[in-house]
């Protein structure tokens, strides 16, 4: 698409890149620390030794929800009877 077809017709780009709010929530470390229940130097020491997965925009450090939860139902352990 040019930039004059952008300028014509706006509603054919906002189609091309409309996503709902499940397809991209993005959590602040704080909002992840309150998640986990987790203090900021646990959330950060998680994301450089664990590899807690992380979007960085500019200088924002993001945790993708999604992303967040299958971190933790790959380290779940099961209760050995």
């Amino acid at each position: 698409m040019t930039t004059r077809e952008k300028k014509r017709n706006p509603s054919k780009l906002q189609e091309a890149i409309t996503l709902s709010p499940s397809d991209l929530q993005l959590l602040s470390i704080t909002q992840t620390m309150k998640l986990l229940n987790l203090g900021r130097t646990k959330v950060y020491d998680l994301i450089n030794r664990e590899a807690l997965p992380t979007a960085k925009i500019g200088g924002s450090t993001r945790i993708p929800l999604a992303e967040l939860k299958t971190w933790i139902e790959q380290r779940k352990t099961t209760k050995r009877e």
